[in-house]
């Protein structure tokens, strides 16, 4: 009979994802990926942290110490949001922020539209300024920047729009504590800045979006219109819908920028 012939065909293997073959993988491998498992860990753990504390505040009574300051810098963040727009559109002529919580701005604008977005910009305002500083802190790991970006922008309301001495000396308290807490070792300095971004979130939820539901308020004895009731008076419209767009387009960009400050970070981020 004649000898009977093979042929030997190279096929690929399949990939072999078991955990043992995981660590069989080269040393070198699992060391690259470690640190990086082990950075991601620290910031989730961080940032619960401060959620967890940001929520103590909120709700314990001796929170309410500290929960004064953080309500004066949401109220900031909601001045400033109309001053900035309004300084887009037209002209922010000055800003107050109250003793009691409340605050004030106002602006020129040349058109209905131009007013209804300066009125949209303070609903907004504590959202965006959330959204920046937790991407620039866990996104990007520029805890630092953002916080020296935050002080400058709080030491820099009295010179552009505030007059009287609360908000000045407000304004001025705040810059400074922000600005020595950006030379706190890197943790620190991070968790620092993650409790701001936390808190301006917290500050959109609670307050934000209860003041959007608002037709109107009373201050010194005068009546005035929140500003929902103004994009209304512009812009027509039922009162709930401006009101749950308000709140719909806040809690978005709260949504996309904690999606964003997860996803796909890069390698050696700084604190």
């Amino acid at each position: 009979m004649p000898a009977a012939s093979y042929r030997c065909y190279n096929r690929p293997r399949r990939a072999d994802t078991s955990f043992r073959a995981s660590w069989s993988a080269p040393a070198t491998d699992r060391l690259r990926n470690g640190p990086r498992a082990a950075s991601a860990m620290n910031d989730a753990a961080m940032f619960w942290a401060a959620v967890t504390l940001i929520f103590m505040i909120h709700h314990l009574p001796i929170g309410s110490i500290a929960k004064y300051p953080l309500d004066l810098l949401g109220t900031w963040a909601h001045e400033v949001g109309h001053c900035v727009v309004g300084e887009l559109l037209g002209d922010c002529i000055r800003l107050v922020v109250r003793p009691d919580g409340g605050g004030a701005a106002w602006s020129r604008a040349s058109s209905p539209v131009d007013r209804a977005m300066i009125s949209a910009s303070g609903i907004l305002g504590p959202a965006v300024l959330a959204a920046a500083m937790l991407v620039a802190t866990r996104r990007f790991g520029r805890a630092r920047a953002s916080l020296l970006a935050l002080a400058l922008g709080l030491g820099a309301t009295p010179q552009l729009w505030a007059e009287d001495a609360f908000t000045t000396g407000a304004c001025s308290a705040g810059a400074a504590v922000i600005f020595g807490a950006s030379f706190l070792p890197p943790l620190l300095r991070s968790m620092f800045a993650q409790l701001v971004a936390i808190a301006m979130g917290m500050y959109t939820i609670t307050r934000g979006w209860d003041y959007a539901y608002v037709d109107s308020f009373e201050r010194d004895g005068s009546h005035f219109a929140s500003d929902t009731a103004r994009i209304v008076e512009v812009l027509g419209g039922p009162f709930e819908f401006w009101a749950a767009s308000l709140c719909a387009v806040s809690g978005l960009i709260l949504i996309v920028a904690y999606l964003a400050s997860t996803a796909n970070r890069p390698p050696n981020r700084r604190f």
